[in-house]
């Protein structure tokens, strides 16, 4: 199950909205070892591709379902591999975050995997300049 960072879960808690939270945000998928929590460090860790269309953030929209926010179905969420190695995992988190340790940032981490993890990937092999492009992307809100 993806990890909400101590700073998502304040901004719902003041806010009341995830979909605010995530809107505005980039994708970020790296290699090496899952930091414990979302508030981590990623300074160990290999960025292997970062997806921010035309050099934006993300657009999500309210999922079908329940609970569910999904990337926005018009926005082309694609860009080159800037490194090479195997995906672990993901993060959502600000244009401007430099994955230091940081418990007031918006983030959300999940892992990785061709068969299961938060984010499954047909290829989870990345080569530099080589195009990723994700297609569906939901954050599904744990139930109470």
């Amino acid at each position: 199950m993806w990890k909400a960072s101590p700073g998502l879960c304040d901004h719902v808690a003041r806010n009341g909205s995830y979909l605010s939270a995530l809107n505005g945000l980039v994708l970020r998928i790296y290699g090496g070892a899952e930091p414990a929590s979302s508030a981590g460090s990623t300074q160990s860790s290999t960025m292997l591709c970062e997806i921010k269309p035309d050099g934006a953030g993300l657009n999500f929209e309210a999922g079908g379902s329940p609970g569910v926010i999904s990337k926005e179905a018009t926005q082309v969420w694609s860009s080159l591999e800037a490194a090479a190695g195997t995906a672990t995992f993901f993060r959502l988190e600000a244009v401007d975050d430099a994955g230091d340790e940081d418990s007031t940032a918006i983030r959300i981490q999940g892992s990785v995997g061709a068969v299961s993890g938060d984010m499954i990937l047909s290829n989870t092999t990345f080569e530099v300049g080589s195009p990723r492009t994700i297609k569906h992307f939901n954050v599904v809100i744990p139930s109470i």
